[in-house]
C-alpha cells in the first residue's frame, strides 16, 4: 500500500511501515487502533508504504512458533518483501530515493535492528515500542545484528510497558546499535505499549525526520 501525500512536491521522502503482532490476525490495513500511528505520515508531506508482508494482512498464514525453523524462515521472507519493497520505491520517478526511512511498531520496532542491517539504503530509523529478545534462534536475534546498524535511529519506549520495558528492553539494544552515538536516541513516553500522548510523540518522530530527511518542501 502506497500513501502519497497532497500538500508536498515531489520527489516525495518516504517512510516504510513495519506492523506490529496485530498484523499477523487481520486482513486490512488501518485498523482503528493502527491508524493513530499510521496517517500522520502523509497527512506530514512524506509517501507512506506498507508493505505486505509475508503471514501478514491479506496474505495471512498461521504464525509460527517463535523457536521454530519456520519462523526463522518467516523472518527471511520478512527482509526479503521489505528490500524487495526499496527496489521498487527506487524505480519510482515520484520517491526520493535516497531519502527513506524505517518506521517499525512492536514487532517492527524488535526485529528492526535485523531489518536495518541487511537493508543498508535507509536514511534514519524511528522504533515505537520495540525492544530486544533473546529466547529465539540465532539466525533472527535481533541483537546479534545491531552492531551491524548504522542507520540514525530514534526509540520510542513507553514509560510502563509490561511488554518491553525501557529497562532492560528498550535501552540497551539501543546502546548495542552500531550507529554513532549522536545519531541515536531514546524518547521515553508516558504510558505502556502504546504512547498515551501521540501529539508528543509525532512532534519526536517529525523531528527526527526533518533531521536526517529533510524538511518536507
Amino acid at each position: 500500500h502506497l500513501y502519497l501525500p497532497n500538500d508536498s512536491q515531489p520527489p516525495y521522502q518516504a517512510v516504510l511501515f513495519f506492523p506490529g503482532t496485530g498484523a499477523v490476525m487481520r486482513s486490512e490495513v488501518g485498523s482503528a487502533g493502527e491508524s493513530s500511528w499510521l496517517y500522520f505520515i502523509p497527512r506530514s508531506g512524506r509517501a507512506l508504504i506498507i508493505p505486505m508482508y509475508s503471514g501478514m494482512y491479506a496474505r495471512r498464514a498461521p504464525y509460527p512458533d517463535w523457536q521454530s525453523r519456520a519462523k526463522v524462515q518467516l523472518v527471511i521472507r520478512w527482509a526479503q518483501d521489505l528490500m524487495r519493497t526499496v527496489d521498487y520505491l527506487e524505480t519510482r520517478e515520484d520517491i526520493d530515493a535516497d531519502k527513506i526511512a524505517y518506521y517499525g511498531f512492536s514487532l517492527g520496532g524488535t526485529y528492526a535492528p535485523v531489518f536495518t542491517a541487511v537493508e543498508q539504503r535507509f536514511a534514519a530509523s524511528v522504533l515505537i515500542s520495540g525492544g530486544t529478545i533473546f529466547r529465539v534462534p540465532e539466525e533472527h536475534r535481533p541483537v546479534n545484528f545491531a552492531p551491524y546498524v548504522t542507520v540514525p535511529t530514534l526509540m520510542i519506549g513507553g514509560k510502563n510497558d509490561p511488554q518491553a520495558p525501557v529497562e532492560p528492553y528498550q535501552r540497551p539494544i539501543l546502546e548495542l546499535l552500531g550507529t554513532p552515538p549522536e545519531d541515536k536516541r531514546l524518547f521515553v513516553f508516558e504510558g505502556a505499549h502504546a504512547p498515551t500522548d501521540w501529539n508528543a510523540t509525532v512532534r519526536e518522530i517529525h523531528a527526527w525526520l526533518d533531521h536526517y530527511l529533510g524538511p518536507v518542501q
